[in-house]
């Protein structure tokens, strides 16, 4: 039984892993579950992993994404909190088809798309521990709100940890947030 575990599930945590030869990667093949948390890989590198399921990439420095279209088919979860994704890339993370997960805690993000619409599977979102502020000379607030509103699937959103002074509506209508459930606010300035 132990193999069968090992051929699903894998981890190279805090390896110092700096470059992955992404054709050996063929031979895994079964690798539903991969943490490669703190190391230095891209997520590119790692798309001939094509049965991954949940993916750990957690403080890899990563600054920017490429992901296209049939890359992680089967994805459903990816972590990618404390690296340093500019907003401007997330419209990539769109061609991950099956994603239910997406965890961008600590990425130092100001703005956001103006709209995330193209996270059309997402249902879970953390967006904690980044910059988002109320006092943002970069976008008005309200449309950070909007572009999250329009999310079709959106049932958890996680917005602590930013400075926040209000949670601002003004150019939300009665489509925006229409499947969210629940709204984790705390830890802003309100």
């Amino acid at each position: 039984m132990y193999h069968l575990y090992a051929a699903l599930v894998f981890l190279l945590i805090d390896q110092n892993i700096l470059e992955v030869v992404e054709e050996d990667l063929n031979y895994f093949q079964n690798l539903t579950f991969l943490d490669v948390s703190d190391n230095r890989i891209r997520v590119e590198q790692l798309a001939n992993l094509t049965n991954l399921v949940e993916l750990f990439i957690q403080f890899n420095q990563i600054d920017s994404l490429h992901i296209t279209e049939g890359m992680f088919p089967q994805l459903e979860k990816l972590h990618l909190s404390y690296n340093n994704i500019p907003a401007n890339n997330l419209p990539w993370l769109g061609h991950l088809k099956k994603l239910s997960l997406l965890d961008l805690a600590s990425n130092d993000l100001v703005t956001l798309p103006e709209s995330m619409s193209f996270l059309s599977s997402v249902e879970e979102l953390n967006l904690s521990s980044n910059q988002f502020s109320s006092d943002s000379t970069l976008v008005r607030p309200s449309k950070l709100f909007y572009s999250l509103g329009a999310m079709p699937r959106l049932k958890r959103l996680n917005l602590s940890r930013n400075k926040f002074t209000a949670f601002h509506n003004d150019d939300l209508t009665m489509d925006s947030f229409k499947t969210l459930q629940e709204l984790d606010f705390s830890y802003n300035l309100v």
